[in-house]
């Protein structure tokens, strides 16, 4: 078109390009990093804020808990390290809001704080378990060590010995009852403890810890009537032994007359009986000897002074020669 100027379209236009090292845009990138540098000191003072918790996220429990109950500690020290995770759980909510906003920069607490309570409560609340564990474990003791007694005193004693020692075990649980009563009150405050903390106790724990409480009191009567068995029996025995050594001492005298009725035996028809006789009182004797210290072995258990029975041996010497006068004679007409 003649007499018009050329004007020039889009595609004709440059727009001027920039490089990364150019002065213009290293001074602001500087300006940028130091506004958002400036912006850093409320995400640092937040950091530092949950600092004195951090050491929860390293944490081994397991061992914390091993090493807490192997030490042994009282409800008071239960209570104290309970109280100082609660409230560090506590603390830690309150230290800041799950989303902060600070200047160019929003911070999110919310994971953080979750982990560090939530470590800091499962410390607590396995430390309760532990007061539970502690208290079914022992009741569960308590029901099986009066179970046992109750079995080992209704026990029916078939000898003297028997007696005797059932009679020393009954003497000999009371002091055992009293640790298992004082384990008891130790459970009761136990239960409490664990009431005060609203602890979820199972119901199978509530049942046991009734049977272990309630065993006392039946173990009263069961060991009135043990120890009234125990002693009649103990009476029943001692008769009996009174009266076999009443039995054996008039065996014994019987024994020294037939001795003493050798002395006038002479009639040599009558060898072969006299013979007979001889070897059964001989064997008599033997028998008295072993009866004799069995006599006394009881006499012992019941705390008797023992019989002394040194007719036996006397008569043994005493009949000795008329044995072998017998038995040589009844020898001589068997073979001559």
């Amino acid at each position: 078109v003649g007499g018009a100027s050329a004007t020039p379209g889009r595609r004709g236009q440059h727009i001027p390009t920039v490089g990364l090292d150019e002065d213009s845009v290293a001074g602001a990138r500087a300006r940028v990093l130091a506004v958002m540098e400036r912006n850093t000191v409320v995400p640092k003072a937040l950091a530092a804020l949950f600092e004195p918790f951090l050491h929860l996220l390293n944490m081994d429990i397991a061992t914390v808990l091993r090493r807490f109950l192997q030490e042994d500690h009282s409800l008071d020290d239960y209570s104290a390290e309970i109280d100082k995770f609660r409230q560090t759980a506590e603390d830690i909510q309150r230290t800041a809001l799950d989303e902060v906003r600070a200047g160019a920069y929003k911070v999110n607490c919310a994971e953080l704080k979750q982990a560090l309570v939530d470590t800091a409560l499962e410390v607590a609340n396995r430390l309760l378990d532990q007061v539970r564990n502690r208290a079914q474990e022992s009741n569960t003791r308590i029901c099986e060590s009066y179970t046992l007694m109750n079995a080992e005193v209704v026990k029916q004693p078939d000898t003297g010995d028997a007696v005797l020692q059932l009679k020393k075990y009954i003497a000999k649980s009371a002091a055992e009852q009293e640790n298992l009563q004082a384990e008891i009150k130790s459970n009761r405050a136990r239960d409490e403890f664990l009431d005060r903390y609203c602890y979820d106790v199972p119901e199978a724990d509530f049942a046991l810890a009734i049977r272990a409480f309630e065993w006392p009191k039946k173990m009263v009567n069961i060991m009135k009537e043990a120890t009234n068995a125990a002693n009649a029996e103990y009476r029943a025995f001692e008769d009996a032994l009174k009266k076999r050594r009443a039995v054996f001492t008039e065996m014994l005298v019987g024994y020294q007359k037939e001795i003493d009725g050798f002395e006038s035996a002479g009639d040599v028809d009558q060898r072969e009986a006299m013979g007979d006789k001889v070897e059964a009182l001989a064997e008599g004797l033997a028998a008295a000897l072993t009866d004799s210290e069995d006599i006394n072995i009881q006499e012992k258990l019941f705390g008797w002074a023992m019989t002394k029975f040194v007719q036996i041996a006397a008569m043994t010497n005493q009949m000795e020669p008329f044995r072998k006068l017998w038995t040589i004679t009844s020898h001589f007409f068997k073979n001559y």
